[in-house]
Protein backbone atom coordinates (compact mmCIF):
# COMPACT_ATOMS: atom_id res chain seq x y z
CA UNK A 1 0.00 0.00 0.00
CA UNK A 2 1.57 3.64 -0.76
CA UNK A 3 -0.36 6.30 0.83
CA UNK A 4 0.62 9.60 -0.03
CA UNK A 5 -0.39 12.58 2.27
CA UNK A 6 -1.48 15.65 0.22
CA UNK A 7 -2.69 19.32 0.75
CA UNK A 8 -4.45 21.69 -1.61
CA UNK A 9 -4.54 25.78 -0.57
CA UNK A 10 -7.75 27.43 -1.66
CA UNK A 11 -8.74 30.91 -1.76
CA UNK A 12 -11.14 31.24 0.58
CA UNK A 13 -13.16 34.10 -0.21
CA UNK A 14 -16.70 33.27 -1.28
CA UNK A 15 -16.44 29.69 0.23
CA UNK A 16 -15.51 28.74 -3.13
CA UNK A 17 -12.16 29.77 -3.75
CA UNK A 18 -10.01 29.13 -6.42
CA UNK A 19 -7.24 26.61 -5.96
CA UNK A 20 -3.61 28.00 -5.14
CA UNK A 21 -1.18 24.95 -5.00
CA UNK A 22 -1.62 21.22 -5.08
CA UNK A 23 1.30 19.85 -2.66
CA UNK A 24 1.91 16.12 -3.69
CA UNK A 25 5.27 14.26 -4.85
CA UNK A 26 4.52 13.57 -8.06
CA UNK A 27 1.33 14.20 -10.57
CA UNK A 28 -1.50 12.13 -9.51
CA UNK A 29 -1.58 9.34 -11.83
CA UNK A 30 -5.26 8.50 -10.31
CA UNK A 31 -6.82 12.01 -11.38
CA UNK A 32 -4.60 14.80 -13.05
CA UNK A 33 -6.52 17.89 -11.53
CA UNK A 34 -4.60 20.72 -10.30
CA UNK A 35 -0.90 18.74 -10.63
CA UNK A 36 1.02 20.88 -11.91
CA UNK A 37 0.45 23.84 -9.32
CA UNK A 38 3.49 23.69 -7.17
CA UNK A 39 3.35 25.46 -3.66
CA UNK A 40 5.96 28.14 -3.07
CA UNK A 41 8.83 26.43 -0.53
CA UNK A 42 8.71 29.37 1.61
CA UNK A 43 4.90 28.59 2.97
CA UNK A 44 4.98 24.58 2.38
CA UNK A 45 7.08 21.66 2.81
CA UNK A 46 6.72 18.22 1.90
CA UNK A 47 8.57 15.75 4.05
CA UNK A 48 9.67 12.41 3.26
CA UNK A 49 7.58 10.38 0.77
CA UNK A 50 7.58 6.66 2.84
CA UNK A 51 6.59 4.24 0.10
CA UNK A 52 7.07 1.37 2.36
CA UNK A 53 4.90 1.54 4.95
CA UNK A 54 4.78 0.42 8.66
CA UNK A 55 7.39 1.89 10.68
CA UNK A 56 9.58 3.76 7.40
CA UNK A 57 8.47 6.96 8.56
CA UNK A 58 5.34 9.23 8.68
CA UNK A 59 5.14 11.61 5.54
CA UNK A 60 5.10 15.02 6.65
CA UNK A 61 3.26 18.68 5.32
CA UNK A 62 4.67 21.45 7.42
CA UNK A 63 3.01 24.74 6.98
CA UNK A 64 5.69 27.36 7.00
CA UNK A 65 3.34 30.65 6.62
CA UNK A 66 -0.44 30.94 6.33
CA UNK A 67 -1.23 32.78 3.74
CA UNK A 68 -4.16 35.76 4.54
CA UNK A 69 -8.29 34.61 3.21
CA UNK A 70 -6.85 30.73 2.10
CA UNK A 71 -8.32 27.62 3.08
CA UNK A 72 -6.03 24.70 3.41
CA UNK A 73 -7.44 21.28 2.62
CA UNK A 74 -5.42 17.73 3.82
CA UNK A 75 -6.19 14.70 1.77
CA UNK A 76 -4.73 11.03 1.46
CA UNK A 77 -4.07 8.89 -1.90
CA UNK A 78 -3.57 5.03 -2.07
CA UNK A 79 -1.55 5.13 -4.77
CA UNK A 80 -1.61 1.17 -4.90
CA UNK A 81 -5.46 1.05 -5.22
CA UNK A 82 -5.06 -2.99 -4.29
CA UNK A 83 -8.54 -3.79 -3.47
CA UNK A 84 -7.77 -6.73 -1.49
CA UNK A 85 -5.85 -4.46 1.02
CA UNK A 86 -7.96 -1.14 1.02
CA UNK A 87 -7.20 2.30 2.26
CA UNK A 88 -9.80 1.54 4.88
CA UNK A 89 -8.07 -0.79 6.82
CA UNK A 90 -4.86 0.34 7.23
CA UNK A 91 -5.56 1.90 10.31
CA UNK A 92 -4.08 4.75 8.79
CA UNK A 93 -4.33 7.90 10.87
CA UNK A 94 -3.13 11.92 11.03
CA UNK A 95 -1.56 13.87 13.60
CA UNK A 96 -2.07 17.33 13.63
CA UNK A 97 1.09 19.26 15.56
CA UNK A 98 0.33 22.61 17.15
CA UNK A 99 2.61 25.64 15.64
CA UNK A 100 5.04 25.42 18.61
CA UNK A 101 5.42 21.46 18.04
CA UNK A 102 4.57 20.91 21.43
CA UNK A 103 3.46 17.30 21.06
CA UNK A 104 0.56 15.94 18.95
CA UNK A 105 -2.26 17.98 19.16
CA UNK A 106 -4.70 15.99 17.56
CA UNK A 107 -5.10 12.79 15.94
CA UNK A 108 -7.50 11.70 13.31
CA UNK A 109 -7.84 7.96 12.83
CA UNK A 110 -9.30 6.40 9.35
CA UNK A 111 -13.16 5.64 9.70
CA UNK A 112 -15.06 4.19 7.46
CA UNK A 113 -15.28 0.95 4.67
CA UNK A 114 -14.75 0.06 1.08
CA UNK A 115 -12.14 0.46 -1.26
CA UNK A 116 -12.50 4.21 -1.77
CA UNK A 117 -8.58 5.66 -2.65
CA UNK A 118 -9.17 9.06 -1.42
CA UNK A 119 -9.01 10.06 2.38
CA UNK A 120 -10.43 13.82 3.25
CA UNK A 121 -8.83 14.22 6.45
CA UNK A 122 -9.74 17.79 6.99
CA UNK A 123 -9.22 21.72 6.32
CA UNK A 124 -8.12 24.29 8.28
CA UNK A 125 -8.28 28.11 7.85
CA UNK A 126 -5.37 31.06 7.77
CA UNK A 127 -5.02 31.59 11.51
CA UNK A 128 -1.95 31.37 12.69
CA UNK A 129 -3.19 28.70 15.30
CA UNK A 130 -3.97 25.51 13.37
CA UNK A 131 -5.96 23.93 15.84
CA UNK A 132 -8.39 26.38 16.38
CA UNK A 133 -9.51 26.41 12.89
CA UNK A 134 -9.22 22.79 11.89
CA UNK A 135 -12.10 20.61 11.27
CA UNK A 136 -12.16 16.64 10.78
CA UNK A 137 -13.96 15.62 7.80
CA UNK A 138 -12.25 12.10 8.14
CA UNK A 139 -14.42 11.28 4.87
CA UNK A 140 -13.70 8.12 2.59
CA UNK A 141 -14.57 9.65 -1.40
CA UNK A 142 -14.20 8.08 -4.82
CA UNK A 143 -12.70 10.84 -6.56
CA UNK A 144 -9.93 13.01 -5.70
CA UNK A 145 -10.94 16.20 -3.33
CA UNK A 146 -11.24 18.92 -6.10
CA UNK A 147 -12.60 22.17 -4.58
CA UNK A 148 -13.20 24.05 -1.56
CA UNK A 149 -16.96 23.20 -1.33
CA UNK A 150 -15.82 19.77 0.24
CA UNK A 151 -14.43 21.78 3.47
CA UNK A 152 -17.38 23.72 3.72
CA UNK A 153 -20.34 21.26 2.52
CA UNK A 154 -18.80 18.98 5.60
CA UNK A 155 -18.12 21.49 7.99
Amino acid sequence: MDLDLQLKHFDKLDHGGALICHLLHFPSTISPLHSNQECEPEEILLGVDSTQGGDNGAETITVIDVVQDSLYMIYVVDYSGNPTYPMSGSNAQIVLYSPDGEGPSEIIEIEGTGASRFWLVGCFLDDRDLLETFWPINKLMDAEPDNANLCYNNN
